[in-house]
């Protein structure tokens, strides 16, 4: 049996080729979206249980530099977190590479983003100046 849409133009965003005819058994296909969409939970009680779920809400999370300066950022969950640490930086004139990003005590690295950090409103990242040196010769 040969496809009568083969000649045209398919669109797989609109599911409809180039004469705007939908292909047989669109409307039960489109039914059955709509009927999976209202089972699913809404972004309020999502509990973040599936990884690939990207979440769609901005993320507002605190700065604060040793000094106790706080800025606010509010971003989107995939933005890398490089893109906050240099803004931050430039804002007040410091080096990225001489200060270290801390959440909850653990290392933030430039390539982490909020959803992968499990960033939640308000969260605070301290900024503190990377520290050189400050052992002890052996024998004292």
């Amino acid at each position: 049996m040969s496809n009568i849409f083969e000649d045209m133009d398919y669109d797989s965003a609109t599911g409809f080729g180039s004469a705007s005819v939908p292909p047989l058994g669109y409307e039960k296909q489109k039914h059955n979206q709509k009927q999976n969409l209202s089972a699913t939970p809404s972004a309020g009680n999502d509990t973040g249980s599936n990884s690939n779920d990207q979440p769609r809400k901005r993320v507002q999370m605190k700065l604060r530099l040793d000094d106790h300066r706080v800025d606010v950022f509010q971003v989107s969950p995939t933005v890398r977190m490089k893109k906050v640490m240099d803004s931050f930086c430039n804002k007040y004139h410091l080096d990225v590479e001489s200060y270290r990003f801390l959440l909850d005590g653990t290392h933030v690295d430039p390539d982490d983003t909020p959803f992968s950090l499990e960033i939640e409103n308000g969260d605070v990242i301290d900024v503190a100046q990377t520290q050189t040196g400050g052992s002890h010769p052996a024998g004292i």
